[in-house]
């Protein structure tokens, strides 16, 4: 395997860890945890997580030519956090931040799918 796909992985990786934290912190900071547990929104967030490598694995090249640049990533962590803490501002705060936290874990199980296996989505999206 290519060692830069490893190192993609991993930074990858760390960067979902870190936003899921933030949101996680967030969660608990706002008392907003009771959707995280719910069935309906784990499956949701990770269906939305599905969806959208789907939709980026269509346009690879460019995919990779955007999310390769530093400053896209800070924006894209920087972002999520501020879409949690907006979101618990709001009546469905709670169930914002449960699906970008779900959705976020099941990335986080997708990268070490990938490890052994590829990625699954990949295989659907190339059908």
């Amino acid at each position: 395997m290519r060692r830069s796909g490893v190192d993609e992985r991993r930074r990858d990786g760390a960067l979902a860890l870190v936003t899921l934290t933030l949101l996680t912190a967030i969660s608990i900071r706002a008392d907003a945890t009771g959707r995280l547990f719910d069935p309906v929104v784990a499956v949701a967030g990770c269906l939305a997580m599905s969806a959208l490598e789907a939709v980026l694995l269509r346009y690879p090249d460019w995919t990779r030519a955007v999310w390769n640049r530093r400053p896209v990533q800070g924006v894209a962590v920087v972002g999520l956090a501020a879409i949690g803490l907006a979101a618990v501002r709001t009546s469905g705060g709670a169930l914002a931040l449960g699906l970008l936290v779900w959705g976020l874990v099941g990335y986080l199980v997708l990268l070490g799918v990938t490890v052994r296996h590829g990625n699954p989505i990949a295989r659907l999206a190339s059908k």
